[in-house]
């Protein structure tokens, strides 16, 4: 695996349910991409991943089978640049899932913020569905 020279390379994996109101054991395949820029160019050339900007972050989301997947590109002004988060909204037995790994080459510290920053969005949206009926 390639670190660049200019930051810190950090490869993060986060799992957790939805909709269930206790944690659920979920394996999270690591981003297969080598980099950032890799992975932004492989994605914009792929078929059927859908483009889209949100405050200044790039956004591709793609349909794998039944899985949602969403790609969210960090942009420049931000301290974790470059990095990607993935999320993979898939359903469970009894629950919605997701997933969320990450790939920053950024400074660790603006690495584990980024990973902080998502984990705590995550955990948001979990309270936030248990709360409503099935």
């Amino acid at each position: 695996m390639h670190v660049p020279k200019s930051g810190w390379l950090y490869l993060g994996i986060y799992a957790s349910t939805l909709v269930a109101a206790r944690a659920t054991e979920v394996p999270t395949p690591p981003i297969k991409y080598e980099t950032v820029a890799v992975a932004l160019d492989s994605l914009k050339n792929k078929a059927g991943v859908v483009e889209r900007e949100q405050r200044g972050w790039t956004v591709l989301t793609e349909k794998e089978g039944e899985d949602v997947v969403i790609w969210t590109f960090s942009p420049p002004r931000e301290a974790a640049y470059p990095a990607v988060v993935r999320r993979r909204i898939f359903k469970g037995e009894s629950a919605v899932l997701t997933n969320l790994a990450f790939l920053c080459e950024a400074p660790k510290a603006a690495c584990d913020k980024l990973v902080a920053d998502f984990q705590a969005l995550t955990a948001m949206f979990v309270k936030s569905m248990q709360g409503k009926p099935e």
